[in-house]
């Protein structure tokens, strides 16, 4: 009975969303191109915690060649992120997930307070022309060289631990979701090849 009651207490909140996330939540697994996925993800992500910006951001370890993809869309230049992909390194979250493989959201400031962070050049690149001090993220992925995490960030207020726990229930089918669409999009490519030969 109390393994029962610490079951349904685990799943309430997942239960208590309402229609339209779970709706979101349900559509993550339809069959789409990994840039579809990428943004049913972003929205998904928001709903349940409302940022100024979400973001997909696929990291070249090797290379240091960063992708981002946002929401709402926003147009970074391809120079910008080059030099953000260089300042990576001043971010607490890359290390982390690669060295630990928690997939649990983190925030910035479980790493180093808010204002230590501000001093980075990579705050002032990236964080400070948006004014975002409130960071949080986790690793969607990790395929070969490329890490792929999942970042919100707004003003105010700080994510709420009950915001954090809604995020950390769903991020399997976040991850889950993101990888089935690569792999799909790896077997038609392939399927393309072969016709072609």
């Amino acid at each position: 009975m109390p393994q029962l009651v610490s079951t349904v207490f685990r799943w309430l909140p997942l239960i208590l969303l309402s229609l339209p996330v779970a709706e979101l939540l349900l559509d993550l697994y339809r069959v789409r191109t990994p840039e579809k996925q990428t943004k049913a993800i972003l929205a998904l992500a928001d709903r349940l915690a409302p940022s100024f910006i979400t973001s997909v951001t696929r990291f070249n370890v090797r290379t240091r060649k960063l992708g981002v993809t946002t929401r709402p869309w926003l147009p970074i230049p391809s120079a910008a992120l080059t030099r953000i992909g260089k300042l990576a390194h001043e971010s607490p979250f890359p290390a982390y997930f690669a060295a630990s493989g928690d997939r649990n959201w983190r925030a910035l400031d479980d790493f180093m307070p808010v204002e230590d962070f501000q001093q980075t050049r990579l705050y002032k690149a990236m964080f400070s022309p948006i004014q975002c001090t409130q960071i949080i993220s986790t690793m969607l992925a990790s395929i070969e060289q490329d890490q792929i995490s999942l970042t919100l960030c707004r003003r105010s207020p700080v994510y709420s631990e009950r915001e954090r726990m809604l995020l950390n229930l769903v991020t399997p089918h976040l991850s889950l979701s993101y990888n089935n669409a690569e792999v799909l999009e790896r077997i038609r490519r392939t399927g393309s090849e072969l016709r072609a030969v």
